[in-house]
């Protein structure tokens, strides 16, 4: 699958439920989206945390994009 869009979403996502439930991160590039529980995307997660500080440091603006629809 080739991936064409340069716009990129990210977020992280928890269940209210009265019992513990597991985070999650959630990418949406393009029509493309995937799940991954917060503990197993913790390299994702620190990168994603690099890449803004980076970002940040640059001067330069970090937009943000359309909220994500609830699925």
């Amino acid at each position: 699958m080739g991936l064409t869009a340069r716009d990129a979403t990210a977020w992280l996502t928890e269940a209210c439920a009265p019992w513990p439930c597991n985070s999650f991160l959630r990418i949406q590039l393009g029509e493309a989206e995937l799940s991954l529980r917060a503990d197993d995307a913790r390299p994702v997660i620190d990168a994603l945390s690099a890449l803004l500080v980076f970002a940040a440091s640059d001067g330069k603006v970090i937009a943000r994009g359309p909220e994500p629809t609830q699925r």
